[in-house]
C-alpha cells in the first residue's frame, strides 16, 4: 500500500500505544499509593501528637512533680547522695516521699516530705493549720489510708487531711453547693 500503513506497522503502533498506556497506569498507581501512605502516616503522626498534647494538658504540673519525685524516691535515689557525688553502688535508700496534701475544703494545698503516716499527719497539722486527730484519705474517692505501706503506694495521689469527726465529701457536691446564692434555702 502506497502512503498507507501496513498491517505490521499498525500492530507495532498498537502494541507501543498499549505498552505506554500500561506504563502510565502503573506509574499513576505507584504515585497514588505513595501519596495515600504519606497521608496516612501524617494523619497517624497528628493523632499521636494530639493525644500527647491532651495528656499533657490534662495533667496538673504539680501532680506531675509529685509523680516524678515519687518515682525518684521509689528508685532509692537520695537527693543528698546525688549532691555529694556518691557512686551508684553506695546509693542510700530513702523512704521519704513527697506528698501533695489538701485540707478538707480543698482550699489550702501544699507539698510535704514524710517517712510515715504519723509524720505526714504532724506536718499536715503544721502546714495546713489543722488541729486534733486527722484521717488521711485519697482526694479522688475518699479511700482511707491507714498504714505506712499504703501511704507509700499512694504517693502520686492527692491526700485530703480530714478531722477525725468529719467525713469525705465529693468535690462535685462542694462545687454545686458553693454555686448556690447566699440567701438560698434550697438544697
Amino acid at each position: 500500500m502506497a502512503g498507507g500503513l501496513t498491517e505490521r506497522e499498525i500492530i507495532i503502533i498498537g502494541c507501543a500505544a498499549g505498552l505506554v498506556f500500561v506504563l502510565i497506569c502503573c506509574l499513576a498507581i505507584i504515585v497514588l499509593t505513595y501519596l495515600w501512605k504519606r497521608r496516612v502516616k501524617r494523619k497517624r503522626r497528628e493523632e499521636r501528637l494530639a493525644q500527647t498534647m491532651e495528656r499533657i494538658s490534662l495533667r496538673d504540673p504539680l501532680d506531675e512533680l509529685v509523680r516524678r519525685e515519687s518515682r525518684r524516691s521509689m528508685m532509692g535515689i537520695h537527693n543528698e547522695a546525688v549532691a555529694n557525688g556518691s557512686a551508684g553502688g553506695d546509693t542510700i535508700t530513702n523512704k521519704r516521699k513527697m506528698y501533695k496534701i489538701w485540707d478538707r475544703t480543698r482550699g489550702k494545698r501544699t507539698f510535704t516530705f514524710a517517712d510515715n503516716l504519723d509524720e505526714l499527719k504532724t506536718k499536715a497539722r503544721d502546714k495546713l493549720g489543722l488541729t486534733g486527730a486527722l484521717r488521711v484519705v485519697l482526694e479522688e474517692d475518699g479511700t482511707e489510708i491507714d498504714s505506712d505501706e499504703i501511704l507509700r503506694a499512694c504517693a502520686g495521689h492527692v491526700m485530703l487531711m480530714i478531722p477525725g469527726n468529719e467525713s469525705w465529701t465529693d468535690p462535685e457536691v462542694l462545687l454545686k453547693v458553693s454555686n448556690l446564692p447566699p440567701d438560698s434555702t434550697r438544697f
